[in-house]
């Protein structure tokens, strides 16, 4: 399977906008630092929430003093609770956009209502007494169904889409995939209402007209996110008949220019597929149907578009947050019979399901 590997994401694939909603680390992994949901933060807590359920009873916040004199000194989880109590804070503003995991909700809620910081230097008797009470709501019944359902959604989208993407190979020798990153210039987007933003990409979309841009894609996917900054914004992935079409430049330009035109100019666009001498792992532009590590990248990246929901998702009344179009039958071609490759395919789609955000 070459060099694949599970600790990378596609970020040519996902490299965003460029705000200070994504940056791109040292070790060429895509994390996400926005204001609206700090999705980094927020894996730190859940990773600590999920440590804490493997204890039959609440740990010990501070352990046992060397010498009577001494402040009894925390323990290694009364310092992480102690970290963490001041980054979940941050979370606030995110509330008002995003809903959040349920142990996440239930660790906000618990570090607001005590103000564990100041406990822990003040008042931990009284600490004790709340955090065995967080402690129980934690590994209730109610908060593991409660989790199951946050996630249900998720898990089928990505299935799905990972379904959908197998259709297309089976059907494509090749695909030509775009990445593109759909937003507003910054003094619009913050004017600009989600019925506007869902027109557009309607707009965007829309294959029934003679001269309409869709009409040459075989397929799409797209994810809806918003940023205080920037407003709502974009992630579109679009599929093109590689037999048909080469050209990565002309194809994403002309996305980037329709766009602009639906948006009367309030519109920009990022094309990630421009900037793919900057990454390590390509997963977009031509990608073959036998290229094994490129289409484990491709998925990779791809998961992007339904993984963040895990954490965190975006509060919208009447609306999606992701959506992917039906694929299109090739009348001239049978359909390609499964083989040792599709079930290879099927363990990198699981094998991507199962590893960590």
């Amino acid at each position: 399977m070459g060099s694949y590997k599970r600790d990378y994401i596609d970020v040519d694939s996902i490299n965003a906008l460029r705000d200070d909603c994504y940056y791109v680390t040292d070790d060429n992994v895509l994390s996400a630092s926005h204001p609206a949901i700090n999705v980094e933060m927020c894996k730190k807590i859940l990773v600590f929430l999920n440590g804490l359920s493997k204890y039959k009873k609440p740990p010990l916040l501070e352990a046992d003093a060397k010498n009577k004199f001494d402040i009894y000194p925390l323990t290694a989880v009364g310092k992480k609770l102690k970290e963490l109590s001041l980054l979940a804070v941050e979370l606030t503003e995110a509330r008002k956009h995003y809903k959040l995991h349920p142990k996440i909700e239930l660790f906000y809620q618990f570090i607001i209502k005590t103000e564990v910081y100041m406990m822990l230097q003040s008042n931990r008797a009284l600490l004790y007494s709340y955090w065995s009470d967080f402690y129980s709501k934690l590994k209730s019944e109610s908060t593991i169904i409660a989790v199951l359902n946050f996630t249900k959604g998720p898990e089928k989208n990505y299935r799905s889409l990972c379904d959908y993407v197998s259709s297309l190979f089976n059907t494509y020798a090749r695909l030509l995939v775009l990445r593109i990153d759909l937003s507003y210039k910054s003094e619009d987007g913050k004017l600009i209402s989600l019925e506007e933003v869902v027109a557009h990409r309607n707009a965007l979309l829309n294959n029934a007209r003679k001269d309409s841009l869709a009409k040459s894609w075989v397929g799409y996917a797209w994810r809806l996110e918003f940023a205080p900054k920037t407003g709502y914004h974009y992630h579109l992935v679009v599929f093109l008949d590689g037999s048909k079409y080469k050209s990565e430049y002309t194809h994403s330009e002309n996305i980037r220019q329709e766009w602009k035109k639906i948006t009367e100019g309030k519109g920009r666009a990022y094309l990630c597929n421009l900037k793919t001498q900057q990454y390590r792992f390509i997963g977009i532009g031509m990608v073959d149907y036998h290229d094994v590590s490129k289409r484990g990248y491709l998925i990779k990246a791809l998961a992007y578009l339904t993984k963040a929901d895990k954490i965190a998702k975006l509060t919208l009344k009447h609306h999606r947050a992701f959506g992917k179009s039906c694929v299109k039958k090739n009348k001239t071609k049978m359909g390609r019979k499964r083989s040792k490759f599709d079930k290879f395919w099927d363990d990198i789609v699981t094998f991507n399901h199962h590893s960590p955000l």
